[in-house]
């Protein structure tokens, strides 16, 4: 199990900048290197004895000296991006709650859809895998503010209008 003790051994992190180097590797020429790397597509990876580990939770375990119990959100979305302030422990719904608008999205607002059949705007929230109806809004800007102020209440500071 990876230890706080075993990256500071071998590498350095900065917390304002979210990148790691090598400081001690048994490859020859890595030091002084970046160790992310793209892997996975996603998230920034770091191969650490022959096992591969996210550099979000690398850089939490650094700081903060465990693992963390739930997952690592990207405050902003952006999962190369591991400075220690924009990374916090969230559990798994917390973090589907900072997303941004799907791209099948079709108002352009994240929790707003148009009811053909009724011929108005529907306003819903999801939390914690309950759809919360908001109701029926004769305009856009209705249903829009009423999603964003039960997206609040719900989400708390995971709260993302898309």
């Amino acid at each position: 199990m990876l230890t706080q003790a075993r990256l500071l051994e071998i590498l350095q992190y900065n917390p304002d900048t979210g990148i790691f180097t090598w400081i001690k590797s048994p490859r020859k020429g890595w030091i002084g290197k970046e160790a992310a790397t793209n892997t996975s597509k996603r998230y920034l990876e770091i191969r650490i004895d022959g096992i591969l580990y996210k550099a979000h939770r690398c850089a939490w375990l650094y700081i903060h000296g465990f693992m963390p119990k739930n997952e690592i959100d990207h405050i902003d979305q952006n999962t190369h991006n591991n400075r220690i302030d924009n990374l916090r422990e969230a559990t798994r719904f917390d973090n589907t709650h900072n997303t941004r608008t799907p791209t099948t999205n079709t108002s352009g607002i994240k929790g707003v859809y148009w009811l053909k059949k009724n011929k108005k705007w529907v306003g819903q929230v999801a939390h914690n895998g309950v759809q919360h109806y908001l109701g029926l809004f004769s305009e856009i800007e209705q249903a829009e503010q009423a999603v964003r102020l039960k997206r609040l209440e719900l989400h708390k500071e995971f709260a993302n209008h898309g």
